[in-house]
């Protein structure tokens, strides 16, 4: 039996990839001959809905899980490798740790 993506997964994984191509794409070697960090990337992920995958919905979440996680990462990195290197940390390291671990405090302002 085949591996098959739902078709909710299939959803987020064009919804990345069109961000990918029409935000990211165009302006790779631009920022790259920059040599800075450009927080805005991370700041459009995060508008368009791309963060939060293995969080609920009442922790500013998409509840999508870890597989959508991986498809918005690959599709990501395909297009530019700083995006990706803003998206893993921010969406998954470092609120991840806090919602596993953190006080309920911690979690609530920082997680959402």
């Amino acid at each position: 039996m085949d591996f098959q993506l739902s078709e909710e997964h299939k959803a987020v994984k064009n919804l990345a990839r069109d961000f990918a191509v029409k935000e990211l794409a165009p302006n790779v070697e631009k920022w790259e001959e920059e040599g800075v960090f450009h927080r805005e990337i991370a700041e459009k992920l995060g508008d368009a809905g791309l963060y939060g995958c293995a969080f609920p919905e009442d922790m500013g979440g998409n509840g999508l899980g870890y597989l959508a996680q991986v498809l918005i990462m690959e599709e990501v990195t395909k297009h530019s490798i700083e995006a990706s290197l803003t998206f893993n940390p921010q969406s998954m390291s470092v609120p991840l740790g806090i919602y596993n671990w953190g006080t309920q405090e911690q979690v609530r302002k920082y997680v959402p």
